[in-house]
């Protein structure tokens, strides 16, 4: 029986043995997962007497723990020193820059600090978001991940409508909106009063603005930064950025007007020596449509299956793009020369519409069919602009 016993456990050791070889092997195989880029999260708020401050260092608080280059801005004041005075509002700390619309344009994310006026944003909000006409002609805002954090006096003052409302900003700019939802559950506690919605956190200024954030709301401005900085994080792993440079012995000037014939007059001088052009939308078409060819004919066979034509956008070539931007920067080098440079940001989807990257070299023969097309587009100028 000694002997029995002996063997068994013998057995016994060899089984933990093997069990513990087979989670070594499977603990090798195991995905790693790979760390999310860095993206630029711009929180950007007005504040008269400090509630939405308070609220936009919590919201950068949470970004800043993914990772993200986080930058906070005020928004200028548009109200007169004797107004303030009487409205007895605190004077605005150095702390914090005066955002600009390049500021904006600067950012991947944009995280909006917006305190209530009758259910509304407050009017310098909206005179910041008045002066990015020339974003929206050049869609320089399109694609960027957007978010809004808000005060209201009381419960019922204005914590949906002021976010809401302040959503078409975004759409006219063909920003994506994202809302927290209710997957923070401070947002579903009915014991304690509180600001925030589906919408984004929010904070109870009180009726006499005495009432400062309370933790709660301030852990839901944390969330919103965290989430909103990781899902911009998780968009850029799909994101495919192109930058071709060249010097040609041509005059700026002359490669500029090549240019500009060539793209029916959709570039722009941006100042003397320095010619600039974003193109989107219908030029996005035309880009994409010019080599869409070479990008079919580097995919394998498995590839063009997989992908077919089955697409976000189907005037958009053989791969589901979900966003383009080009700019097109001509820059005067000196002694008769110039420096031609493209740049450009495409987002893609995958064919089910999930965030999931292009299998096999899908994204590398994109970029390369991009590559392509820049390099041959400068040619192609400095041959017009010598004609």
């Amino acid at each position: 029986m000694g002997c029995n016993v002996s063997s068994n456990k013998r057995d016994k050791k060899k089984d933990v043995k093997k069990k513990g070889e087979e989670e070594k092997v499977e603990n090798k195989n195991a995905p790693i997962e790979k760390p999310l880029p860095k993206c630029k999260v711009l929180v950007v708020f007005y504040s008269m007497y400090g509630h939405i401050e308070k609220m936009a260092k919590a919201v950068a608080k949470g970004a800043e723990g993914t990772g993200a280059e986080v930058k906070i801005m005020r928004i200028p004041e548009t109200l007169p020193d004797e107004v303030l005075e009487k409205m007895k509002a605190p004077k605005k700390s150095d702390e914090y820059k005066e955002a600009t619309p390049a500021d904006l344009e600067a950012a991947d994310c944009i995280l909006f600090g917006v305190p209530t006026r009758f259910g509304m944003a407050a009017a310098q909000v909206k005179a910041l978001m008045d002066h990015t006409g020339g974003l929206w002609a050049s869609g320089a805002l399109v694609g960027k991940t957007a978010g809004v954090f808000v005060s209201t006096s009381t419960q019922n003052g204005g914590q949906e409508t002021t976010a809401l409302t302040f959503v078409s900003q975004f759409t006219h700019h063909g920003m994506l909106f994202v809302p927290i939802g209710y997957a923070n559950p401070v947002l579903q506690n009915m014991k304690d009063v509180k600001g925030g919605t589906p919408y984004g956190a929010g904070c109870l200024a009180g009726p006499d603005g005495s009432r400062l954030p309370s933790e709660l709301e301030l852990s839901v401005a944390e969330y919103q930064g965290k989430y909103t900085a990781e899902l911009t994080a998780r968009m850029k792993t799909r994101a495919v950025t192109v930058v071709s440079e060249k010097t040609v012995d041509v005059s700026a000037e002359k490669v500029f007007s090549a240019l500009n014939d060539w793209s029916n007059g959709k570039f722009f001088k941006l100042e003397e020596g320095q010619y600039k052009a974003e193109g989107k939308g219908v030029g996005a078409m035309r880009t994409i449509s010019k080599f869409s060819q070479d990008m079919v004919e580097k995919l394998t066979a498995e590839e063009k299956m997989s992908y077919s034509y089955e697409m976000v956008a189907p005037h958009f070539g053989p791969f589901p793009i979900s966003s383009y931007k080009c700019t097109v920067t001509v820059k005067e080098a000196g002694e008769g020369k110039a420096v031609v440079k493209f740049e450009s940001v495409s987002g893609y989807y995958g064919p089910d519409g999930s965030n999931e990257e292009f299998p096999g070299n899908a994204k590398d023969s994109f970029k390369a069919a991009l590559e392509d097309a820049y390099a041959e587009w400068t040619t192609n100028a400095v041959e017009l602009a010598k004609a």
